[in-house]
């Protein structure tokens, strides 16, 4: 008995994973045939889809993060390897010159 129980839980384990997302309908029909209820059903469906429509908001923003983030690590190590004008400019003399006429005193 139990070894058919496991074997069936494990037969509706790896039938579970293998689902497509045509799918979405299951979760309302069960709740709409177990509660009897339209408003119950509808309310499963819309916060399937509710859900549905984050989950794929965060997928595309995530998609644009990771996009930013490497367009500007880029940009950064493109500026990194060009040389700044501060380290090209060399001081070759200093030229101290004197005073030719001293500024009167107030």
């Amino acid at each position: 008995m139990i070894k058919n129980f496991l074997l069936l839980s494990l037969f509706f384990l790896i039938i579970n994973c293998t689902t497509n997302p045509g799918t979405a309908f299951l979760g309302p029909v069960i709740t709409g045939v177990k509660s009897g209820s339209i408003y119950q059903t509808s309310l499963s469906y819309g916060s399937n889809k509710a859900i549905e429509n984050i989950k794929t908001e965060l997928r595309v923003r995530k998609e644009n993060f990771s996009k930013k983030k490497t367009n500007l690590l880029k940009k950064i190590q493109d500026d990194l390897e060009k040389s700044s004008i501060l380290l090209d400019l060399k001081i070759e003399s200093i030229e101290v010159s004197e005073v030719v006429e001293p500024e009167p005193l107030p």
